[in-house]
Parts: structure tokens; C-alpha cells; sequence
């Protein structure tokens, strides 16, 4: 991995120094596609499952200074069927160097089906 901070840091350094032949109107095409499907991704991620358990490295990565203001302002009003949580730390194995975000969700995930 590359080790850096957060998924916005990564995304800024793939920004600028890797080379893709992706024109801005491919972004724009792919970012209004995205914001159409979000909301009914976020609705049927509801109808799925009663609740979602968020780790807090989560949290911290999708209320970080980087992520979209639309995604913070999201994950400042979560639904009340998402919730933050502190799960204990644990070694993943197998993953090398990580995000955060990713290693507290596995986490978390192992301590609740134990």
C-alpha cells in the first residue's frame, strides 16, 4: 500500500501522480452517475440490515478534512440505523499497511461474530 493517512490522501496522490486517460468528462459523467445511485445504495443497505456498526477509524475518515462536504455533512446526520463504534484493537493478518478505516471494520466485524 502506500501508506499514506487516509483515503483522501490517497485519492489526491493518485490524482496527481498517477497517469490515467480519463478526461474530465468522464469524471463528471461518473460522479453524476454516483450521486444518483447513492441515496438508493444508501436505502437498501437499510432494507438489508436492522442496523450498520461504523468503527470510529471510519467515522474519522469520512469526516476528515479532505472528504467531500457532501460526505461529511452525511456522516455528521447518520441515520439512526448507523452507529459509531469503538471496537478493540486487533493485528489483521494478511494486510499490509492498511488504511484506518479498513482494519477497524475487519475488527470490529471479528469481535461481533465471536
Amino acid at each position: 500500500m502506500l501508506g499514506l493517512r487516509s483515503r483522501w490522501e490517497t485519492e489526491s496522490f493518485l490524482r496527481a501522480e498517477a497517469y490515467h486517460d480519463y478526461s474530465m468528462d468522464d469524471l463528471e459523467r461518473d460522479i453524476a452517475a454516483i450521486r444518483r445511485c447513492v441515496p438508493a445504495m444508501i436505502d437498501l443497505l437499510h432494507q438489508l440490515f436492522i442496523q450498520v456498526l461504523m468503527p470510529q477509524a471510519v467515522m474519522a475518515e469520512l469526516l476528515h478534512e479532505d472528504a467531500p462536504e457532501a460526505v461529511r455533512g452525511w456522516t455528521l446526520n447518520l441515520p439512526s440505523w448507523i452507529s459509531a463504534q469503538e471496537n478493540s484493537s486487533g493485528d489483521i493478518v494478511g494486510m499490509e499497511k492498511p488504511q484506518a478505516g479498513a482494519v477497524a471494520a475487519i475488527t470490529l466485524a471479528r469481535s461481533i461474530n465471536r
